[in-house]
């Protein structure tokens, strides 16, 4: 596995995108290293989508997962504007794409809760569920 860093200074969620991209030659998964549960089964699903859309983005209980999905490398110069104009939110991302292909909650559902697959580890007490819930499989 190689380690790089953030080709951009600015801090926000969207420049770990922005540096997996810049790195990609070709399409690349994003998931958040808070996401214990994401199922290689999930990516796997994700990566065999049979068109070329620019990203493959599922959905969870709280909308779009853009830290779980699949992004093409040809979004890198929207995502760099992006990031140099201070907009860092994820939600801006999904809303940019052209055309992003979405997998329902339904289809999500047929490798896991949810719910569990997009669980982040945010807090003691979020690493605490994210134990429990490790021993209740």
């Amino acid at each position: 596995m190689r380690l790089v860093r953030d080709v951009r200074p600015e801090r926000g969620s969207i420049v770990g995108i922005h540096t997996a991209l810049t790195y990609a030659s070709d399409r690349t998964i994003v998931v958040a290293w808070d996401m214990p549960f994401v199922s290689a089964a999930l990516l796997r699903h994700m990566l065999d989508v049979p068109s070329s859309p620019m990203a493959v983005i599922p959905l969870g209980p709280r909308g779009p997962e853009p830290f779980c999905a699949v992004y093409d490398c040809r979004l890198l110069p929207s995502i760099d504007t992006m990031v140099g104009r201070g907009e860092l939110r994820a939600q801006e991302i999904v809303e940019r794409i052209p055309h992003p292909v979405t997998i329902s909650e339904r289809d999500v559902a047929q490798f896991g809760e949810p719910s569990r697959l997009f669980f982040n580890v945010n807090t003691a007490d979020d690493l605490a569920r994210a134990e429990a819930m490790a021993r209740e499989e």
